[in-house]
């Protein structure tokens, strides 16, 4: 078995990979960088991509820390919520943000607009952050459950506040942990294409990923050297951020040393008003940036295509399964 791991690499990675690459020279990706676009493609790439990994990592952590050190009811199954975002396809989530906020026709705009215009690199950091925060989320649960718990208590003894015993203690020791997350929600989302084809190029926001789809679209099989060299800068992009996980993994067995015994569950108990303030806060999100686009997404199916935009809830007297029908039988 350890023999032919190796080879299925070769072949269904490296080989293709190898293979793209092999049609780009150098000529091809001076031109390719010396295009009017270049920079701009570059900038929305490092931009939505850094941000929403920013954001991913912060909500990460704030939903880590409550679940790896204290303990409250129900915790299995709202831990199972917050990871559900990552368990659905890109494309769903993107689908499902274009029917709730689309600037023209978006089902949520009369009653719970965005702050900003849905098209363009905020979407795709939205879209991305929630994609992706249950990425950061799993990366540093475990890390910080292992913080020994008796640096936390010398501090509580001491006077030191919640937030104190985060910056002062949790924050230092987890540092290494948090650029993995954030290193590995960058590369995430770098690579991503859903989310900046549905969100990103009607606003002509153009990733990495998305240019090196153009490249073959618009060129066909004389499109590829392009869309190779675009992959170049594409990896590029990632490999020192994937370097960096590779890095910080290698070296995860001697910070351990500073991090301690795993904590134990149930020493710190969330109950009475902070828990339900706590369920508003965390279930009150996912609400507004999951469950509400998910359930757009899946009442549009339900009715005449464009019904709901033209006529808002009066649509709701035609439910039907029409469209389910046509896809499965008649298509």
């Amino acid at each position: 078995m350890s023999s032919i791991l190796p080879l299925l690499i070769a072949v269904l990675f490296l080989a293709p990979v190898g293979l793209l690459f092999a049609e780009v020279d150098v000529a091809r990706l001076v031109e390719v960088a010396g295009g009017a676009n270049f920079p701009k493609v570059l900038w929305v790439t490092a931009l939505s991509s850094g941000l929403g990994a920013a954001f991913s990592t912060v909500l990460g952590f704030l939903a880590a820390r409550v679940f790896a050190v204290l303990d409250f009811p129900a915790k299995r199954l709202l831990r199972l919520c917050g990871l559900l975002p990552y368990l659905v396809p890109n494309f769903v989530l993107a689908s499902a943000y274009v029917v709730t906020w689309n600037p023209t026709t978006g089902l949520a705009n009369g009653w719970l607009p965005l702050p900003f215009e849905l098209y363009g690199v905020a979407g795709m950091t939205l879209a991305f952050a929630v994609a992706h925060a249950p990425v950061a989320f799993l990366t540093l649960e475990a890390k910080l459950a292992r913080i020994d718990p008796a640096l936390r208590e010398a501090a509580r003894l001491s006077g030191a506040s919640s937030l104190t015993v985060a910056r002062r203690i949790e924050l230092p020791l987890l540092m290494p942990s948090l650029f993995g997350a954030f290193a590995l929600c960058f590369s995430l989302n770098a690579s991503a294409f859903a989310i900046p084809a549905w969100i990103g190029a009607p606003a002509k926001a153009y990733p990495l990923t998305y240019k090196i789809y153009q490249a073959i679209q618009l060129g066909g099989v004389d499109g590829i050297p392009d869309a190779g060299a675009w992959a170049v800068y594409l990896l590029a992009a990632v490999a020192p951020f994937v370097a960096a996980m590779a890095f910080i993994e290698r070296n995860e067995a001697r910070r351990a040393l500073a991090s301690g015994k795993a904590g134990r569950l149930g020493e710190s108990r969330l109950a009475g008003s902070k828990f339900l303030g706590f369920l508003a806060v965390y279930l009150g999100w996912q609400a507004v940036v999951f469950y509400l686009p998910l359930g757009s997404l899946g009442l549009s199916t339900l009715v005449p295509p464009g019904c709901l935009q033209s006529r808002g809830a009066a649509c709701l007297s035609e439910l039907s399964g029409r469209s389910y029908h046509y896809v499965l039988f008649e298509l």
